[in-house]
């Protein structure tokens, strides 16, 4: 996104912020289109509106784009107290204002409508709402009133019927919340959809629905005649982040995998570059799944290989994924202020973060003889230099690991 500082001052009256300006909302009744407290931001907005992520020509532009909650029928509006070109000097501001509604229409898939009142009115027909797809996992989770609520995951594929147009709605929202999002070819049978909705009761006894969010996953295929699904993109909308749900969906996938494909033609369960966020819900949900597979005994001796392939055999996870749950749980079982105990613990550790740089190493020493005194010295000088780096590394894992292990529930 473009600061105001590198913006020219003539032109910083009439830039906004694309995401400030950009409101969101899920809409389930005509009192939801006027409740502020219902709106939400995007957080990345480069692939719509330009990698300034900015809104030029405007003052205080706003773009809605509503959606219907549970069919996701799409309203798109734009407003403003004033363009650029209503000024009689237009000296540096000669660029035509931007188009907001333009840029986004190439992203929304589907149809919309510009009326509020068409879209209200539409909103009678979110009530014969039935989710797409087959009810794989339910569970509940408390209001803000402390009543129950039930949410429920749906899933389905290419030829679930009813799937691939909505599925055209649900991806819209990728483009806002995950930064290198993109649009899945519909056509490639290998994809499987994962949809969590919110179901609540209405008076009359019909169930209405809400959409919360969404994961996919691509089903690769493995030599000879194996399957390793790798996770794409996954999605809670922020009305319903930090409240498990994301962890929920996770396990539901987990879930669907194995239920679906025989333990012994499934290699593992992969993730396709995971965000920082992502990693912290996989790094918890894998911690909490491995310490109910295995009795606590299992994680109090030092790593073996063999544990780490009994992990991958029982979880289906990647070696690198499994080594390091086995690690934060061994960690969740020492006594860290025994040094006795801790120290092949750190010691196995070390050894695995400096196997990148073992073979530089061991050339480096295998020279040292040949070198004169001050090529030799700047050789120790960076070996040094590897051992604090490697140092502060291990210090950074070890609270990654106890960061973990304090939202894990174990």
């Amino acid at each position: 996104r473009m600061e105001p500082a590198e913006v020219d001052p003539r032109v910083l009256p009439w830039v906004c912020e694309a995401s400030k300006a950009i409101e969101l909302k899920l809409v389930a009744t005509e009192a939801d289109v006027e409740d502020q407290g219902a709106a939400f931001h995007p957080e990345y907005t480069h692939q719509v509106v330009g990698q300034s992520e900015n809104i030029y020509g405007y003052k205080e532009p706003k773009v809605k784009l509503f959606y219907s909650a549970a069919r996701l029928n799409a309203f798109l509006s734009f407003s403003h107290n004033g363009d650029v070109t209503a000024l009689d000097d237009r000296d540096g501001l000669d660029a035509p204002p931007d188009q907001p509604v333009d840029q986004m229409k190439e992203w929304l898939k589907h149809e919309y409508t510009s009326n509020i009142d068409e879209f209200v009115m539409n909103l009678a027909n979110e009530r014969g709402f039935s989710p797409v797809g087959e009810l794989v996992h339910s569970y509940t989770r408390p209001d803000e009133q402390g009543e129950s609520v039930c949410y429920e995951v749906y899933q389905g594929d290419a030829t679930t019927p009813g799937l691939i147009d909505y599925h055209k709605r649900v991806q819209t929202f990728f483009i806002w919340f995950i930064e290198a999002a993109w649009f899945l070819d519909l056509d490639d049978d290998r994809w499987r959809f994962l949809y969590l909705f919110q179901r609540k009761q209405r008076p009359d006894g019909a169930s209405s629905y809400c959409f919360v969010g969404a994961l996919t996953l691509y089903e690769y295929y493995a030599y000879p005649e194996n399957v390793r699904p790798r996770i794409s993109q996954a999605l809670v909308l922020p009305p319903f982040q930090r409240e498990g749900h994301g962890a929920a969906l996770l396990r539901a996938a987990y879930d669907y995998c194995i239920r679906t494909h025989p333990s012994d033609k499934l290699v593992d369960i992969a993730v396709e570059d995971p965000s920082e966020n992502f990693t912290q819900l996989r790094d918890k949900v894998d911690t909490e799944n491995c310490w109910k597979a295995f009795p606590k005994a299992f994680f109090v001796e030092p790593y073996e290989e063999a544990k780490v392939n009994e992990i991958r055999r029982k979880l289906f996870l990647g070696k690198v994924q499994a080594r390091k749950i086995f690690e934060i749980l061994h960690l969740h079982t020492l006594n860290t202020r025994d040094a006795d105990k801790l120290k092949p613990f750190r010691l196995a550790v070390k050894k695995r973060l400096i196997q990148p740089h073992k073979k530089q190493k061991q050339n480096e020493e295998r020279q040292l003889q040949a070198l004169s005194p001050e090529e030799r010295a700047a050789i120790v000088l960076k070996q040094q230099e590897l051992q604090d780096s490697l140092h502060k590394e291990y210090t950074a894992l070890i609270a990654e690991y106890r960061s973990v292990l304090e939202r894990a529930q174990l």
